[in-house]
Protein backbone atom coordinates (compact mmCIF):
# COMPACT_ATOMS: atom_id res chain seq x y z
CA UNK A 1 0.00 0.00 0.00
CA UNK A 2 1.37 3.41 -0.98
CA UNK A 3 1.57 5.88 1.92
CA UNK A 4 -0.51 9.01 1.40
CA UNK A 5 -0.83 12.39 3.01
CA UNK A 6 -4.15 14.19 3.12
CA UNK A 7 -4.38 17.97 3.09
CA UNK A 8 -7.74 19.50 4.00
CA UNK A 9 -8.82 23.05 3.20
CA UNK A 10 -11.75 25.06 4.50
CA UNK A 11 -13.07 27.27 1.69
CA UNK A 12 -12.74 30.28 4.02
CA UNK A 13 -8.96 29.72 4.06
CA UNK A 14 -8.53 30.12 0.28
CA UNK A 15 -6.91 33.56 -0.21
CA UNK A 16 -7.08 33.69 -4.01
CA UNK A 17 -8.09 31.85 -7.14
CA UNK A 18 -5.25 31.38 -9.64
CA UNK A 19 -5.64 31.17 -13.38
CA UNK A 20 -2.72 29.23 -14.87
CA UNK A 21 -2.07 29.59 -18.59
CA UNK A 22 -0.62 26.71 -20.61
CA UNK A 23 2.62 28.73 -20.81
CA UNK A 24 2.90 28.54 -17.00
CA UNK A 25 2.10 32.18 -16.28
CA UNK A 26 -0.30 32.79 -13.37
CA UNK A 27 -2.91 35.41 -12.63
CA UNK A 28 -3.92 35.55 -8.98
CA UNK A 29 -7.39 36.90 -8.19
CA UNK A 30 -7.69 37.77 -4.49
CA UNK A 31 -10.83 36.72 -2.65
CA UNK A 32 -13.41 37.99 -1.96
CA UNK A 33 -14.22 39.12 -5.50
CA UNK A 34 -17.53 39.52 -7.35
CA UNK A 35 -16.54 40.48 -10.89
CA UNK A 36 -13.97 40.00 -13.65
CA UNK A 37 -12.97 42.17 -16.60
CA UNK A 38 -14.84 41.42 -19.83
CA UNK A 39 -11.61 40.34 -21.51
CA UNK A 40 -8.31 39.02 -20.22
CA UNK A 41 -4.98 38.11 -21.77
CA UNK A 42 -2.16 36.01 -20.34
CA UNK A 43 0.55 38.20 -18.86
CA UNK A 44 3.25 35.82 -20.12
CA UNK A 45 2.43 34.78 -23.70
CA UNK A 46 -0.30 37.42 -24.35
CA UNK A 47 -2.78 34.69 -25.41
CA UNK A 48 -6.41 35.66 -24.91
CA UNK A 49 -7.93 33.84 -21.93
CA UNK A 50 -11.43 35.16 -22.62
CA UNK A 51 -12.70 37.87 -24.92
CA UNK A 52 -16.19 38.93 -23.91
CA UNK A 53 -18.59 39.15 -20.98
CA UNK A 54 -20.41 36.04 -22.27
CA UNK A 55 -17.30 33.91 -22.93
CA UNK A 56 -17.79 30.49 -21.29
CA UNK A 57 -14.29 30.52 -19.75
CA UNK A 58 -14.98 33.87 -18.06
CA UNK A 59 -18.39 32.73 -16.86
CA UNK A 60 -16.95 29.55 -15.31
CA UNK A 61 -14.18 31.44 -13.49
CA UNK A 62 -16.69 34.08 -12.39
CA UNK A 63 -18.98 31.36 -11.03
CA UNK A 64 -16.16 29.95 -8.90
CA UNK A 65 -15.22 33.43 -7.65
CA UNK A 66 -18.78 34.20 -6.67
CA UNK A 67 -19.19 30.82 -4.93
CA UNK A 68 -16.05 31.26 -2.82
CA UNK A 69 -16.95 34.88 -2.05
CA UNK A 70 -20.54 34.02 -1.08
CA UNK A 71 -19.33 31.25 1.22
CA UNK A 72 -16.91 33.68 2.92
CA UNK A 73 -19.69 36.23 3.38
CA UNK A 74 -22.17 33.74 4.82
CA UNK A 75 -19.75 31.75 7.00
CA UNK A 76 -22.36 29.31 8.16
CA UNK A 77 -21.73 28.65 11.86
CA UNK A 78 -23.28 25.16 11.83
CA UNK A 79 -20.79 23.56 9.43
CA UNK A 80 -17.74 24.20 7.26
CA UNK A 81 -17.32 23.41 3.59
CA UNK A 82 -13.98 21.68 2.96
CA UNK A 83 -12.20 19.59 0.38
CA UNK A 84 -9.22 17.25 0.65
CA UNK A 85 -6.31 16.45 -1.61
CA UNK A 86 -4.63 13.06 -1.31
CA UNK A 87 -0.98 12.87 -2.33
CA UNK A 88 1.07 9.72 -2.66
CA UNK A 89 4.28 9.81 -0.69
CA UNK A 90 7.22 8.36 -2.57
CA UNK A 91 9.54 6.11 -0.61
CA UNK A 92 13.21 6.15 -1.53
Amino acid sequence: MTPQTVTTFDFIEIPALEIVCNCGSRISIPLPQQDLPESADCLGCKRQLWGSAQDQSRLRVLGMLKSFTSWRDLQNKKFALEFSIKQSVSQK
